[in-house]
């Protein structure tokens, strides 16, 4: 099984070991203790009914089977795109030629504006933007564990 990886970019080499992964998503919760963004309605979860059957081994039945109602965009983790401004449809997936670039994580606490929204300003961005050789950028908003 392939536990490493090595490459170069640039003038850079570069190894990863696969046996080591860091998750940046925030697991997806039912309620009102997760995120949640721009007003969207809360994550809901509840098991399937059908007749007699239930889908929660919880609540007696065989298997867990959940109906999972969520706002891709306002609860968790999310990737941004130019479709989120475009007046067309626009998807991330039919846009991208290759899927894998050198990207830097950069953390940032989002700004609160008078009317409570946070926002994460331009400043902020370029802040983080001047960093050569980096194909893509991966932002962590805080405060989240």
């Amino acid at each position: 099984m392939l536990q490493e990886l090595s490459w170069q970019h640039g003038d850079r080499q570069y190894r990863v070991d696969l046996s080591k992964p860091m998750d940046l998503s925030i697991p997806l919760v039912a309620g009102a203790d997760t995120v949640n963004c721009f007003y969207a309605p809360l994550l809901e979860m509840a098991p399937v009914r059908a007749g007699d059957f239930v889908g929660s081994v919880k609540a007696g039945g065989v298997v867990n089977y959940y109906q999972v109602q969520l706002n891709p965009h306002g609860n968790g983790t999310h990737t941004e795109c130019v479709g989120h401004l475009a007046p067309e449809h626009f998807s991330l997936q039919d846009s991208l030629r290759r899927f894998h670039f050198m990207a830097r994580l950069y953390t940032v606490y989002p700004t609160q504006m008078p009317d409570g929204d946070r926002v994460i300003t331009r400043e902020q961005l370029e802040d983080c933007l001047p960093d050569f050789g980096v194909e893509a950028l991966v932002l962590r908003t805080m405060p989240n564990s």
